[in-house]
């Protein structure tokens, strides 16, 4: 069988740029099975991909960033497309499942070692959400920098709501799709509520928010402030598992006060 021409392929090097995969990923993959080179040069052992391997390679990076083992990816890989779909919808809920016991522990390991309860009682409330439609802006930020974010991005909601003859029908809000702390950037969607016919420009979305139930729970003073205000969330967190209900989407704050750490806040916990 004739060999492909090095001139046709792509070297590790410029293979591993275009894939965002390591070279020593790339040897390991090739090593397990998993992205084999199209060719190996038998005097030098240099390693070339063909280009269309790109597809796959891109796709283990993805499955790699969701941290799924090696052993599933290659289930993955070699299964049809509408199967190939299903077991990554399936390793997403086993993550999420896994995801929400580790919550359930952290809350009891920390109250184990602060031996203390909550000086709050936390007031749940269920609620019905209507549509509402919003204009947006999604940033990653740690946790030092998010009220100038989200000040700067409120600043250019307004504005843009004004550009285009809209009306804010509500206060501002924050949809939290990641964690935000010292080392975890989110990232986080500042939302304003607006009425109008608007066209997307620049950073700025505009979407739906779903109607449905939500838990919420109103905090103020010193549970406004991170990390008290964790306690909150878990408060909202605890009542629907507790119900029997399950989470729908990230948690939101609705920044019924001053959003830059004034409060008072509500913070929503969507389920179904």
């Amino acid at each position: 069988m004739e060999q492909p021409r090095e001139d046709d392929l792509l070297s590790i090097g410029p293979f591993a740029r275009e894939s965002g995969l390591s070279h020593k990923a790339l040897r390991l993959y090739a090593e397990l099975g998993l992205l084999v080179p199209a060719h190996v040069d038998r005097f030098t052992s240099y390693r070339y991909y063909d280009r269309e391997q790109l597809g796959s390679a891109r796709l283990i990076r993805l499955m790699r960033e969701m941290e799924m083992p090696l052993r599933d990816i290659r289930h993955v890989l070699a299964a049809e497309p509408q199967e190939a779909e299903q077991l990554v919808a399936e390793y997403e809920r086993a993550f999420s499942e896994r995801l929400e016991q580790v919550r359930h522990t952290r809350r009891r390991l920390i109250q184990i070692m602060r031996y203390e309860e909550s000086e709050m009682t936390m007031q749940v409330e269920e609620r019905s959400l209507a549509p509402q439609q919003i204009v947006s802006i999604v940033a990653h930020v740690l946790v030092k920098d998010l009220d100038d974010v989200i000040s700067r991005s409120l600043r250019e909601l307004e504005a843009f709501v004004e550009a285009q003859g809209g009306k804010i029908s509500g206060p501002p809000l924050g949809i939290f799709h990641g964690q935000i702390n010292q080392e975890d950037d989110g990232p986080i969607e500042v939302c304003l509520p607006a009425d109008g016919a608007f066209r997307a420009m620049g950073s700025v979305a505009v979407r739906e928010l779903a109607s449905g139930r939500a838990a919420v729970v109103e905090v103020r003073d010193e549970y406004v402030n991170f990390p008290k205000i964790i306690e909150a969330y878990d408060a909202g967190y605890d009542w629907i598992v507790s119900h029997g209900f399950r989470h729908a989407g990230p948690p939101h704050e609705v920044w019924i006060g001053s959003p830059e750490s004034g409060g008072p806040f509500e913070i929503v916990w969507r389920f179904e």
